[in-house]
């Protein structure tokens, strides 16, 4: 009866092949030289900011440091009480006061939308404020602007230093994973936080004013290009982009994670979904069936089935958080660390978010 538990597992861990197993990158192009007029990219680069003077200021110093720059680079300073306009003028980028926020619109797409009315060039690119580009990373993006039929996002691969930000693993797997543009039924979602998109498409769908209500406004986003016809394309960030989520501490990365976690949940498309959750369930079996060989007088046979699925497991979380950020080898090896972390804050969200929301950069967020 005992193996039954590692062989549920083993039959649940192909799951994660199906929906990551094939990722991609943003194709790289040939060497551009250095006098390349700067605005030659035909791109307008647009960062909403709300309180963000710890990072504004790497992003936009990774974007001077460009070889083909973008026509121009405008910071929506979204009623910042900090030094976040100060710094982006500092590195001469044109700053729009955020007028104040409508009834029925939330804070970022209200944000992106001054922007992108303010935007002059053909083509608008949404970045965090927490975001860096890696040199040569807006002559991949400007690559890109060839197909005028397409937009394009990119998951920034997340760069870390401190130990607690390794909790973050499952966050950033299921979140690649669930977009559901790595595996079967490609296409799928959005990633918000590197967002390429022409002007004329984003007219075309309304832009953000389209998903004013929504918490996770790159998910619905999504979904209006669809009912377009307008394809989608994602990309993984190694080597065009970096984020570093939640530098300032263990309760920044909770409230951070749980503030769009059921909106995610509920917008991920079916089938993505369904196979992440048969992934985590596989993880969660696993990690049982070590709990239960380490407190019962087991079989050889159950112990190793139950060896191999954890080593299994282990190995494919290996593989792929090292695709999505700088995780070390020990967040896979005690991978059920993270995985707990998760599934705690998944059911404290549950709670929590249905009966008062979380508050997040002095805004509450249901």
């Amino acid at each position: 009866m005992l193996l039954a538990i590692p062989a549920l597992a083993l039959l649940l861990w192909p799951s994660l092949w199906l929906v990551l197993g094939r990722p991609r990158r943003v194709p790289a192009t040939g060497a551009v030289e250095p006098d390349t007029d700067a605005t030659d990219a035909g791109i307008s680069v647009i960062i909403p900011a709300r309180d963000e003077e710890d990072a504004i200021g790497r992003l936009l110093d990774s974007l001077h440091a460009q070889s083909i720059r973008p026509g121009e680079v405008i910071v929506v300073d979204d009623g910042s009480t900090d030094r976040t306009a100060a710094i982006a003028r500092e590195k001469s980028a044109t700053v729009l006061s955020g007028q104040e926020l409508p009834a029925g619109w939330r804070g970022k797409p209200w944000a992106c939308f001054q922007g992108a009315r303010a935007a002059t060039a053909p083509w608008l690119l949404f970045l965090d404020a927490d975001t860096e580009l890696e040199p040569g990373a807006m002559r991949k993006l400007a690559a890109l602007t060839s197909d005028g039929q397409r937009v394009y996002s990119v998951c920034p691969y997340h760069a870390m230093s401190k130990p607690y930000e390794q909790l973050s693993a499952f966050f950033n797997l299921c979140m690649a994973a669930g977009a559901g543009a790595f595996g079967v039924g490609e296409g799928g979602a959005l990633f918000g936080q590197c967002l390429l998109v022409s002007k004329a498409n984003y007219t075309k769908v309304g832009g953000h004013e389209t998903v004013k209500d929504r918490v996770l406004e790159n998910l619905y986003l999504a979904e209006a290009f669809f009912r377009q016809d307008i394809d989608r394309t994602c990309y993984l960030g190694q080597g065009t982009i970096r984020m570093r989520m939640y530098p300032e501490g263990l309760r920044s990365l909770w409230r951070g994670w749980s503030k769009g976690f059921l909106s995610g949940a509920s917008a991920t498309a079916g089938l993505p979904l369904a196979l992440c959750s048969a992934w985590i369930t596989g993880a969660m079996t696993a990690m049982l069936a070590l709990v239960l060989l380490l407190a019962v007088d087991a079989s050889p046979s159950y112990t190793l089935a139950t060896l191999l699925v954890y080593c299994l497991y282990a190995g494919q979380c290996a593989w792929s958080f090292r695709l999505l950020g700088t995780y070390s080898v020990w967040t896979s090896i005690l991978y059920p660390v993270a995985l707990l972390f998760y599934q705690v804050l998944f059911f404290a969200a549950l709670i929590t978010g249905r009966r008062a929301g979380t508050l997040w950069k002095g805004r509450h967020v249901h």
